[in-house]
């Protein structure tokens, strides 16, 4: 396969924005302790947890399943088993992660009055 340079530049961002997500949960869970602030720490937590949980699970687990189920076309450039893949796979592993960080943010509000 042909690299292709705006693929590779999402591929490193996106996995540069999971290194931030995995600090920012650090962040919360390490207590008053942290040079950060805590307010904002939990308020960019619960919009991560949002966008995940909302966006890349729930509205993708809903979308590939419309898919599969033949009610809406599968683009050609994902193909019926990427589909198949994202629907049983990654959306609900999206959603879980998404539900879990708005958890650890909700969590850190009590643990830690700052």
């Amino acid at each position: 396969m042909e690299r292709q340079p705006a693929a590779l530049a999402l591929m490193w961002g996106t996995g540069a924005l999971k290194v931030v997500v995995g600090l920012l949960v650090l962040a919360l869970i390490a207590g008053p302790r942290g040079w950060l602030p805590r307010r904002p720490l939990r308020w960019a937590a619960l919009l991560g947890a949002v966008l995940m949980a909302g966006y890349e699970g729930l509205a993708s687990l809903i979308q590939h399943a419309l898919m599969v189920a033949g009610v809406v076309p599968i683009p050609a450039g994902l193909g019926g088993e990427s589909a198949r893949w994202h629907l049983w796979l990654f959306d609900p592993w999206w959603l879980l992660g998404g539900v879990l960080l708005g958890l650890t943010a909700w969590q850190a509000r009590y643990r830690h009055k700052s």
